[in-house]
């Protein structure tokens, strides 16, 4: 499974960000649920845990976690491109069908 993209400079910086989610209040909560995860999928066994979890990628919470954290701390402001499926209206204009759109993920602001 490929779970990171783009340069090894982007490496700390989303790891970091995933971290300080899980330091946080609700980041906790989902720290415990991952323990817990960890310990059934190992029968409760904290070694095995320890030595196999590096190569094992077999416990979905944890996996859901590092997608969730790739995919909300984007090492990209731009997410991959879409095509317009059908003619429409965007704030006034019209997007005629076959357009390539580009979402931007990073900070937002208002068209008026």
């Amino acid at each position: 499974m490929s779970l990171v993209s783009g340069g090894f400079e982007t490496i700390p910086g989303t790891l970091t960000s995933v971290l300080g989610s899980l330091s946080t209040k609700v980041g906790q909560e989902i720290q415990k649920a991952a323990y817990i995860a960890i310990l059934e999928a190992y029968g409760g066994d904290k070694d095995a845990a320890w030595s196999d979890c590096i190569t094992d990628e077999k416990i979905d919470y944890i996996n859901a976690i590092v997608k969730e954290g790739i995919r909300f701390y984007t090492v990209s402001s731009m997410s991959l491109p879409r095509r317009a499926m059908e003619d429409f209206h965007w704030h006034g204009s019209l997007i005629p069908k076959g357009t390539m759109i580009l979402i931007s993920n990073g900070p937002q602001r208002r068209v008026e």
